[in-house]
């Protein structure tokens, strides 16, 4: 579960949920890039055919 997730009490599976690019974008702006980088690993368990998670996290573990 994801930051915001949390903070509203939702588990990953309930509609309305914070879209884990969004919450990787708020970790990087307060340099949490390992929170970032955990967060969407998990999204891309639950999501496999999200490219855009895929992509974020690959363009993040290359820094």
């Amino acid at each position: 579960m994801g930051f915001f997730s949390n903070l509203f009490g939702r588990s990953s599976n309930q509609p309305g949920e914070a879209d884990p690019l969004v919450e990787a974008d708020v970790y990087m702006a307060y340099g949490r890039t390992e929170q970032a980088i955990s967060l969407l690993e998990e999204a891309l368990k639950n999501n496999p055919q999200r490219t855009d998670i895929a992509e974020k996290l690959r363009s993040l573990k290359k820094k």
